[in-house]
């Protein structure tokens, strides 16, 4: 007989597998495909059943349908995509409710770095475009960048939260 230990750790490695396809979805098409964050979700039952310390799944449920509401304001401000929205309620479902807090500052973290490795490439870009391909003219350039009109893959940063939640789970702090 497979022990619910294994078992939990297949889940896990599962989810794992599902956050990386997400934040690769997100950063190569802005896109977060439904099937990732449904399986996200599906497999939340499976660790609760599976999982060597009860799992107050309760609370985790009415912490991920918060989150989604509060994303659901940020999607319809149009400040994230609704898939963005969909997958931090998912992964919030994972990381509440002990780990929720570390979830949205890891989240914030990993997207401000994407946030900005997309401005600086659109200033690099723009110092190409008017031929100065000068260190100078590329910190010049990124005054201009409209950072907060930016497309950002929010799916990066909930995908690198979601993945050290998981390793959390793995090593026994979950």
């Amino acid at each position: 007989m497979v022990s619910s230990t294994l078992i939990n750790g297949v889940v896990i490695a599962v989810l794992a597998i599902l956050l990386i396809a997400a934040a690769v979805d997100d950063l190569r098409e802005f896109r977060i495909p439904n099937h990732l964050v449904i399986g996200i979700a599906a497999l939340y039952p499976a660790h609760v059943m599976t999982a060597a310390q009860p799992i107050a799944w309760m609370y985790a449920l009415g912490f991920a349908a918060v989150v989604f509401v509060i994303g659901f304001v940020f999607f319809a401000m149009k400040a994230m995509g609704g898939g963005d929205v969909k997958l931090m309620a998912a992964v919030s479902l994972w990381a509440a409710p002990h780990h929720l807090i570390t979830l949205f500052v890891i989240t914030l973290a990993g997207s401000l770095v994407i946030a900005l490795v997309f401005a600086v490439r659109t200033a690099a870009a723009e110092a190409r475009a008017a031929q100065t391909n000068s260190l100078g003219t590329m910190v010049a350039n990124l005054r201009h960048v409209p950072i907060f009109k930016m497309q950002i893959p929010y799916g990066v940063g909930i995908s690198a939260g979601g993945l050290y939640i998981a390793s959390q789970y793995l090593i026994g702090q979950g």
